[in-house]
C-alpha cells in the first residue's frame, strides 16, 4: 500500500510544478527551470512503484477467455508456468538494474539541463524489480501450496 502511497505523492508534486510552472509562464512569462526534467523523473517514481502492488493484488492485465476452457488441473499448470516466467524475467530485469543502479552511482551521472542526479530513478526501478520479484515468488509458493487448484 505505501507503494501506491508514495507513487500518488509523486504524482502531487509533478502536478503541482507543472501548475505552478503554467501559472509562472502566464503571468509573469518565466518558466520555472528544469519542470520537464523533474516532472520526467517523477514519471519514473509513478510507474515504478505500483508494480509490485498491482502484481501481489492480482490486478495485472490477463486474458482469462482461454484460460475458462481448460480444466482445473491444466489452469494450476498455466499458473505456474506464468509464476515461473515472471519471477525469472522479472528477476533478470532485477539484476540488470541493479548493475546500472551501481555505474550510475559509481560516475555520478546526472540528467542534462538542470544538473539533477539520475541515481535515485536508477534506484526506484531496481528497487521495484526487487519488490516485483519478490511477490513473483511469494505467488508461485502460493500456488505451489494451493492443493485444489484455484
Amino acid at each position: 500500500m505505501w507503494l501506491m502511497l508514495s507513487a500518488g505523492a509523486f504524482l502531487f508534486f509533478a502536478m503541482g510544478i507543472n501548475i505552478c510552472d503554467i501559472i509562472s509562464t502566464k503571468i509573469f512569462k518565466v518558466s520555472i527551470p528544469g519542470t520537464i526534467d523533474f516532472t520526467e523523473e517523477c514519471m519514473v517514481f509513478l510507474t515504478m512503484l505500483p508494480l509490485a502492488f498491482v502484481a501481489l493484488e492480482k490486478k495485472h492485465i490477463k486474458f482469462s477467455i482461454l484460460e475458462e476452457q481448460f480444466s482445473p488441473k491444466v489452469k494450476k499448470l498455466m499458473k505456474l508456468i506464468q509464476y515461473v516466467l515472471s519471477l525469472g524475467i522479472s528477476g533478470f530485469v532485477c539484476v540488470r538494474t541493479f548493475y546500472n543502479f551501481l555505474q550510475s552511482v559509481k560516475v555520478m551521472e546526472m540528467k542534462r539541463g538542470v544538473d539533477l542526479p539520475i541515481w535515485p530513478a536508477t534506484f526506484i526501478v531496481f528497487f521495484s524489480f526487487l519488490i516485483l520479484t519478490l511477490v513473483w515468488g511469494v505467488l508461485l509458493v502460493e500456488s505451489l501450496e494451493d492443493k485444489d487448484g484455484t
